[in-house]
């Protein structure tokens, strides 16, 4: 594949095809993993108080369905990935080996399969039709979240309730660059926290995969930090925390970031 334009690339990633059984944005569009492309393989995170490396596998739609740690804990689950027979990606579970889960994140989707809410539980056993309870603990939701996203299959909007605490909001806005360039955020009727990211110029890997967009709510077409490394298609493979940006890709927090992809 030639070199393109991150626009390109970005927009190349997102095809709607209706006669396409692969797997579905949140919002109903259609992603096709074209093996021209690049997949994550492999995640190796490092840290003072953590050094581990955790393995993407696929199914053959090119969905994900795991990324494994050697070293998963409290704190550093596994993720096993579930699927709806759309293709909608329906849970997304932190695992530990046992068959017991850290957390569980379920979607519910509308009658026009878009993607509007989800519920969070903690601590339970792995079923394989829902969380379980573990013996003399029922399962519990820890919060919810409700969505809303624009007609490019991009979240504008969440609103998260945690039970105990006022409701949060969050509001997103994109700019002609397919940035989320302002990112604003509300508790209850408390004034709210703008935040403005600040972009490079290369392909953000969460475009790989409309999964990898849920699980960090990044929809962007550039990454909101400069990389330590890129490949030659622009996409980083070594990122380091720094004063403006706290290093977090698909749920890892680390003081280093190394991305390994295949394609």
């Amino acid at each position: 594949m030639k070199k393109n334009t991150v626009a390109l690339l970005c927009a190349s990633l997102i095809i709607a095809v209706s006669s396409f059984t692969g797997c579905l944005t949140p919002a109903g569009h259609v992603i096709i993993p074209d093996p021209k492309y690049y997949q994550i393989e492999q995640l190796i995170s490092r840290s003072y108080f953590n050094f581990d490396t955790g393995k993407v596998t696929y199914n053959k739609k090119g969905d994900p369905v795991s990324i494994l740690y050697p070293n998963a804990r409290t704190g550093f689950p596994n993720f096993l990935f579930r699927y709806n027979k759309l293709g909608q990606i329906t849970d997304i579970i932190g695992a530990y080996q046992n068959g017991y889960f850290e957390t569980w994140q379920h979607f519910v989707y509308d009658q026009y399969h878009v993607l509007r809410t989800d519920s969070v539980y903690d601590f339970g056993l792995i079923g394989d039709n829902g969380p379980l309870p573990i013996v003399n603990r029922p399962l519990h939701i820890i919060r919810t979240t409700a969505y809303t996203f624009d007609a490019r299959s991009r979240v504008t909007k969440t609103v998260r309730n945690d039970f105990y605490s006022p409701l949060y909001t969050t509001l997103y806005y994109y700019n002609a660059a397919g940035n989320a360039y302002k990112i604003s955020s509300y508790s209850g009727e408390d004034s709210p926290f703008d935040d403005f990211p600040v972009y490079d110029n290369k392909v953000n890997p969460h475009n790989l995969h409309p999964v990898w967009q849920l699980m960090d709510l990044d929809y962007s077409c550039n990454n909101p930090f400069v990389a330590d490394n890129y490949n030659a298609y622009g996409l980083p493979t070594r990122i380091t925390a720094s004063f403006k940006f706290s290093t977090g890709f698909l749920h890892i927090h680390a003081d280093t970031i190394n991305i390994k992809y295949k394609h």
